[in-house]
């Protein structure tokens, strides 16, 4: 009756087990009570807890982790009480109940909080940068493209000391260009790494996903060895921007922690992207030169909760989500190591080649002349405004509007734009409410929408963001992008 029940018992006396029912047995992976009496209590349940049974006569249900034969640790609610055993004295009965699933949910629950937390903030914080980093890296561009002409026209009427002078400036500028494209970089990582519940796709480059995680990953790879890349040319996929660089990053975090610190001139994490041609696949190799992996260990890495980490610095669901993200985008992560000699993940993901191949023939055609640009700005950041204005107004004719009312303004009297680039997050009237206006009075504005956000913070935006099919800047963006955003847009509006 006893080997029938739901829960483990057992009867305990000084440090031994007298008997264990086949519940329990399961539970803590033994297959019989004479291969159980091999250890000791204290062995599987803990000496600070089996030291507390010794003065329990009876007890309330209390949470412990039992190791379990194999070495790994189950969670279970604990019952002891007191019981005579002929003239050998008094023992313990002990109730157990494996609480591991339950727990885990738990942990779990706590682990999905904490990084929705950390999601948050991140993307607060990216918010807060993109506005005065967006007009900040706009104001070096243009000053990097007018300054040098300038200089042609100008140069012979200045000394030398003036040339070195003007030359030591222009390298100032170049820092400090090269400085705000690293912090951007930066932000925009952050932005991405934060959107975990955008399930949109889109066609992406793998190696500009692989770089975004490798900046992330500079300070801990530092003290361990030295990053590697070995890019062949591949065909883009069709993927989660957020979703396939937690892939990368969560990867190339374990090999650089792989890596004992100490030597970084002796070890190194690889990265290599190339093509297996006949199955039309991406693949991309991250290799480490670390402590590697035993047999058993590989067997249970994708595990749920398996973890070789301390507690309280890894979850166990790195590797699993890894792998979740990948099947569902039908492909398949692969891992070969040998334990002292490192460890090599294959991630391979179907190539979007038919979809590019079709866009392609699709939108090939030999450019044209177009009249000038016409183009209306809305964002409530004054100096993003006055920015795009001179890295624009040499090509294009560029009204500015400091808020939705006055853009609504504008275009009732003169709504002949070629493009009209708005900013989603705006007080007052937000640019999503300006749109949705303006194209229920004038449907045939709709196309010559650009929106550009520093991040969505509501549901509705995000919605938003997520369904439009309409051309979208995250800021801080490159001038040179939203020039081809405008070039193409102004063909458009001409032809028709």
């Amino acid at each position: 009756m006893l080997d029938h029940v739901e829960g483990g018992i057992a009867v305990c006396q000084a440090d031994k087990f007298l008997y264990a029912n086949e519940p329990l047995l399961k539970m803590l992976g033994h297959r019989s009570l004479e291969s159980l009496s091999t250890y000791k209590v204290s062995s599987v349940a803990g000496v600070a807890s089996y030291d507390s049974w010794a003065m329990a006569a009876a007890s309330e249900p209390r949470s412990e982790s039992w190791r379990r034969a194999d070495g790994s640790v189950v969670r279970v609610d604990v019952s002891i009480s007191t019981m005579t055993v002929g003239g050998d004295g008094s023992a313990r009965v002990v109730l157990v109940r494996d609480v591991s699933a339950a727990w885990r949910a738990q942990a779990q629950l706590q682990q999905t909080e904490r990084l929705a937390a950390v999601g948050t903030l991140a993307a607060g914080v990216a918010h807060q940068l993109n506005n005065p980093l967006a007009y900040v890296l706009a104001n070096i561009n243009y000053l990097a493209e007018e300054i040098p002409p300038f200089l042609r026209e100008t140069s012979s009427a200045l000394s030398t000391e003036q040339s070195d002078k003007l030359n030591d400036l222009l390298g100032a500028m170049s820092d400090a260009r090269e400085g705000a494209e690293r912090v951007a970089r930066i932000v925009r990582d952050l932005r991405t790494f934060s959107r975990m519940e955008d399930e949109r796709r889109e066609l992406l480059e793998v190696q500009t996903l692989i770089d975004s995680a490798c900046v992330l990953i500079e300070s801990e790879l530092k003290n361990r060895g030295r990053l590697v890349k070995v890019y062949d040319q591949v065909w883009p996929v069709e993927a989660n921007p957020s979703r396939l660089a937690q892939v990368f990053l969560n990867l190339l975090l374990n090999a650089a922690q792989a890596i004992p610190i100490g030597s970084p001139t002796r070890n190194e994490v690889t990265v290599r992207t190339y093509m297996d041609e006949a199955a039309e696949m991406v693949v991309v190799e991250i290799r480490d030169t670390g402590t590697g992996m035993s047999d058993a260990v590989q067997a249970r890495i994708f595990d749920p909760f398996f973890t070789l980490k301390p507690v309280g610095e890894g979850t166990g669901l790195g590797l699993t989500t890894c792998l979740a993200i990948v099947h569902h985008m039908g492909g398949s992560i692969v891992v070969e190591s040998v334990e002292g000699d490192g460890s090599t993940f294959r991630v391979r993901l179907p190539s979007a080649m038919r979809s590019v191949q079709r866009r392609t023939a699709l939108s090939s055609h030999p450019p044209e002349e177009t009249r000038r640009t016409r183009m209306l700005i809305v964002d409530d950041e004054i100096s993003l405004l006055s920015s795009l204005r001179r890295a624009l107004g040499r090509d294009v004719d560029v009204e500015l509007a400091s808020s939705a009312r006055d853009a609504e303004a504008i275009l009732s009297g003169d709504d002949n734009f070629d493009v009209i680039l708005c900013d989603i997050m705006m007080p007052e009237v937000t640019g999503i409410d300006f749109f949705e206006k303006i194209t229920q009075a004038k449907p045939e504005l709709r196309e010559r929408f650009v929106f550009m956000t520093g991040g969505a913070f509501s549901g509705v935006t995000q919605q938003f963001l997520d369904t439009t099919d309409l051309p979208r800047l995250d800021k801080p963006f490159d001038v040179r992008e939203l020039r081809k955003i405008v070039r193409r847009l102004a063909k458009a509006h001409t032809q028709k």
